[in-house]
């Protein structure tokens, strides 16, 4: 029998106790259901590696991130709802959620973590190391990989079958270009779109 999401976040994982609110388990309770056990696995390391990196890191407000995860208040205002969007539309844009609020940074960097191990400091170029191998496999003991290769794939290829428009601009169409025969990006990728507009001013330069 395997263990739910609730048991297996009820014991402290390399020190770090799950975060816990009403807003939290609804939250956990719809992803797992609507994720395949990869993701969800995914999901929550990403979470962990952010709670255990986020205190090592010399951010201003570091811990903001786990005060605002431990909230009570469902009442989200306008500032949360935004948080948590930018969090999720930047974490795979390294260079720009890092210099966002705590949040934002800690979320790209947890997902990245988990894609890249311990021992990412010169990548992440965060200056010195801030998961260690015991603290990663603790995380991965609770909530392993799976075969997360095949199912990031699976998910990223079926998102340029089912939602072809909102893959052209992120690592998405990566997948498709390698993956999927007859999927392209020629003309839209930015600098399809940038080299195509520009060319486009000369009608208004010259108007027939």
């Amino acid at each position: 029998m395997s263990l739910t999401l609730k048991d297996r976040t009820s014991q402290p994982i390399a020190g770090v106790v799950f975060p816990s609110s009403p807003t939290i388990t609804a939250a956990l309770a719809y992803m797992d259901s609507h994720s395949t056990p990869v993701v969800a696995n995914h999901v929550m390391r990403s979470a962990y590696f952010a709670l255990i990196i986020g205190p090592k890191l010399p951010l201003d407000g570091a811990n903001a991130a786990r005060d605002f995860l431990r909230t009570q208040d469902p009442s989200f205002s306008d500032a949360d709802l935004q948080l948590v969007w930018d969090a999720i539309a930047l974490h795979s844009s390294f260079s720009i959620a890092v210099h966002k609020e705590p949040l934002v940074g800690l979320a790209c960097i947890g997902i990245t973590t988990d894609f890249l191990g311990p021992n990412n400091a010169e990548v992440l170029k965060l200056g010195r190391e801030v998961l260690t191998p015991d603290e990663w496999r603790a995380v991965e003991t609770v909530f392993p990989y799976l075969n997360m290769e095949e199912g990031i794939r699976q998910v990223f290829c079926g998102l340029c079958l089912s939602k072809p428009d909102t893959t052209y601009d992120n690592t998405a169409g990566q997948f498709g270009v390698k993956y999927l025969p007859g999927y392209s990006l020629e003309g839209k990728q930015a600098i399809d779109l940038i080299e195509n507009g520009l060319k486009g001013l000369e009608e208004f330069r010259n108007p027939a």
